[in-house]
C-alpha cells in the first residue's frame, strides 16, 4: 500500500510500510533511494515485462525478446533485449554497503553469471548489509558500453540530482 505520495517536477517519494522510495532522474540516469527500517535487505529489478500493467490494454503490454543477462565485473547487473519492438541495453548499479547480487529466472536465483531466460520472471536480485541503498538504472539503444557511461558517469549525490533537475524544470 502506497501511503504518503509525493510528487513535483524531479522528484517522487512514497511510504511502503517498512520501505520509504525517492526517485529522481538527470538527462540519462533514474535514480531510486531506498530507506529501510532495518539493515540488510534486498532489491529485485524485473525485467521480464515490456510495458504497463495488462490492465490498460495488450497494446501497452507485451513480452520482451532475445533477453540477455549478465553481472559485470564491478556488480553491474547488464541486460539487453528487444522491448516494444526495440532493441534497448540497461545497466543497473547498487550503491550500498555489502552489496551482492544474482540472477533470477521464474522467482529462483541462478548461480549463473550471464542468463538468456526463457521463464515467465526473471531479473536481478541486489542484497546488501545496510539500511540504505542507491539504485542507478539507465538505458541506451546502442549499446552496453553507451548504457553503462551513463550509469558511471552519474556521480551527484541523489540530493544533488534532485535539485538539478527541479532546476531543469525551472
Amino acid at each position: 500500500e502506497l501511503r504518503n505520495e509525493t510528487a513535483y517536477p524531479g522528484y517522487y517519494s512514497a511510504d511502503f510500510g517498512d520501505v520509504y522510495c525517492e526517485l529522481t532522474v538527470n538527462k540519462n540516469v533514474a535514480y531510486h533511494h531506498y530507506f529501510f527500517e532495518k539493515e540488510g535487505g534486498r532489491v529485485a529489478v524485473d525485467f521480464s515485462n515490456d510495458g504497463l500493467n495488462k490492465l490498460f490494454g495488450e497494446k501497452f503490454y507485451s513480452t520482451p525478446k532475445n533477453v540477455h543477462m549478465e553481472i559485470n565485473a564491478s556488480g553491474e547487473v547488464l541486460v539487453s533485449g528487444i522491448y516494444q519492438g526495440v532493441k534497448l541495453y540497461f545497466c543497473v548499479s547498487l550503491e550500498g554497503v555489502g552489496v551482492k547480487c544474482a540472477l533470477f529466472e521464474n522467482n529462483r536465483l541462478t548461480d549463473s553469471m550471464r542468463l538468456e531466460p526463457v521463464g515467465e520472471k526473471y531479473g536481478a536480485v541486489f542484497d546488501f548489509d545496510c539500511d540504505s541503498v542507491i539504485v542507478k538504472v539507465s538505458f541506451s539503444t546502442v549499446n552496453y558500453d553507451t548504457a553503462k557511461s551513463f550509469v558511471r558517469s552519474s556521480t551527484d549525490s541523489f540530493d544533488t540530482t534532485m535539485y538539478k533537475a527541479a532546476d531543469v524544470w525551472n
